[in-house]
């Protein structure tokens, strides 16, 4: 039997599954079946298939739509005579369904409850008494099981059986003076919505001549002191033909029932709370190596240029010196590696918004370019940065570690996808008119672009373009997650005469005059 995708399974507990057939199907916002799963031929849906309309074969979902929150469906009554338990909730871009079928318990309740009738009547026949005598014998079991039993005739009169226990009073006519509980009738049409749909289904089923059950499913009410009970009715036709109602009063099972669908819900939140913290470390983690390989990258790139011939020996000691301080850096990540994992997404939810502290965007994109210099020249690539005649600072709303990486995350995309001989331009310009003042920093490239198909996920999750293999592609992820929570913004345009060109916006914290 097909798995529940994980999507399904935690919504509903598995345990609600350890026994009896159960089927799945996901739809999408048109009413479309996208997937399903299980023996649906079990429930009388073989032609519930991908690219179908849902509500075609099932209709009984039309007065639950639109699926805005999971609940449940108890006993729906499928065709070929199978009661299932339905679970219904949302998901993306449409709602789950599962079916699970309860026939065996249904029956089996029904063969409890028939057995106990027909004991009654071989005991008025053993014993000589009527009909009502041998139900009047067993009503101390049935107020024990909280059940009220009625038979009804043809013309749809449901009389009762047995002395009524207090809780059944709404469903039946009041008692006149001195008529005792024995052969009262149930009401109909007194505002019992549920209860007279389920007669009419119930006339029905008993028309039909075929022996068996038809469940109602549990519903509630509001009894007089606004307190809320619930009830489960019960249509059977014995073998006699008698046309039996048994309506049960079911609080302890339905409160049971929705403490499992709470407790569920409770895990699929705790779940959802565990699945964001894991997503947060995989990005941490990812963040760390990004950390330890951007200096390396930088000393293998000098390393090959002083591999080369006939560099100058100030050329040589400056090339050293940028090595040196690329090494240092990285041994001083690897010596606090322990800390920073521990303080990484905290520092992810801070920044800096004080002018005389937060970062300095034109002195953080200077360091950078300077560094990537030697890369770039082993790539055959120009490096070149363009900055605002003034202010000499540019402070905006960062945290200085963070926006480091951000800059060094789209000058390596830049270098990973402009072609030889090519050349790489850093922009940056002050835009004073918008509300807050802005900085906006573009990084632009010659290379091929991004396909039309691939800009709208470019900075998701994982996401990898054409060439990236290799890539973890959480570079652009991140870019969006640091710079929206800093109030910025991000995005990508093709650059005018070909080319890419990725552009960041921060809160300019400076001057205005």
């Amino acid at each position: 039997m097909d798995a529940l995708p994980e999507l399904f399974a935690a919504q509903v507990l598995r345990a609600q599954f350890a026994e009896g057939a159960w089927a799945w199907v996901r739809v999408d916002e048109q009413g479309v079946v996208r997937e399903r799963g299980g023996d649906w031929s079990r429930f009388g849906f073989e032609s519930l298939l991908p690219g179908t309309v849902a509500m075609d074969a099932l209709p009984f979902l039309v007065g639950s739509l639109p699926i805005l929150a999971p609940h449940a469906l108890p006993s729906v009554t499928f065709g070929a005579g199978v009661s299932a338990d339905v679970w219904v909730f949302p998901v993306p871009d449409g709602f789950g369904l599962v079916a699970h079928d309860v026939s065996d318990r249904v029956r089996q309740v029904g063969r409890m409850q028939q057995e106990g009738y027909q004991l009654s009547l071989v005991n008025a026949r053993l014993t000589g008494q009527g009909l009502g005598s041998a139900v009047r014998s067993g009503e101390d079991l049935l107020s024990l099981l909280k059940m009220a039993v009625f038979e009804c005739d043809e013309n749809g009169v449901c009389s009762a059986l047995g002395t009524l226990a207090p809780w059944a009073d709404p469903f039946v006519e009041p008692a006149l003076a001195g008529q005792a509980s024995t052969g009262r009738t149930l009401k109909q049409g007194d505002g019992l919505s549920f209860l007279d749909n389920f007669l009419e289904d119930a006339q029905i089923f008993w028309s039909s001549g075929q022996a068996g059950h038809l469940a109602s499913g549990v519903w509630c009410e509001a009894l007089d002191g606004g307190k809320e009970a619930c009830f489960e009715a019960l249509a059977a036709l014995d073998e006699g033909g008698h046309r039996n109602l048994v309506i049960e009063r079911v609080d302890a099972r339905y409160a049971e029932r929705q403490g499992t669908l709470q407790r569920a819900r409770q895990a699929h939140l705790d779940f959802e709370t565990l699945r964001g913290e894991v997503q947060k470390k995989e990005v941490l983690l990812q963040c760390i190596v990004h950390d330890l390989r951007a200096p390396l990258a930088n000393m293998m790139g000098v390393l090959s240029l002083l591999k080369g011939s006939g560099l100058e020996p100030d050329k040589v000691r400056e090339l050293l010196d940028l090595a040196l301080r690329q090494a240092g850096r990285q041994d001083q990540m690897m010596r606090d590696l322990l800390e920073i994992f521990a303080a990484e997404v905290a520092a992810l939810q801070s920044y800096d918004t004080d002018p005389t502290s937060a970062p300095d965007l034109a002195q953080v994109l200077r360091e950078r370019i300077r560094e990537r210099i030697p890369a770039f020249e082993q790539a055959q690539l120009r490096l070149e940065l363009e900055l605002p005649a003034t202010p000499a600072r540019l402070p905006v709303a960062a945290h200085a570690d963070r926006l480091d990486r951000v800059l060094g995350n789209l000058l390596g995309n830049a270098a990973q996808f402009a072609p030889a001989g090519t050349e790489v331009r850093v922009e940056a310009s002050l835009d004073l008119a918008a509300t807050p003042a802005q900085v906006e920093v573009r990084v632009l490239d010659r290379g091929q672009g991004v396909p039309l198909g691939e800009q709208a996920r470019l900075f998701d999750r994982f996401a990898q373009g054409a060439g990236s293999a290799g890539a973890a592609g959480l570079g652009l992820y991140f870019c969006r997650n640091a710079v929206t929570t800093w109030g910025g913004t991000c995005g990508y345009r093709d650059r005018a005469g070909g080319g890419a060109e990725f552009w960041i916006r921060l809160e300019y914290l400076g001057s205005q005059e």
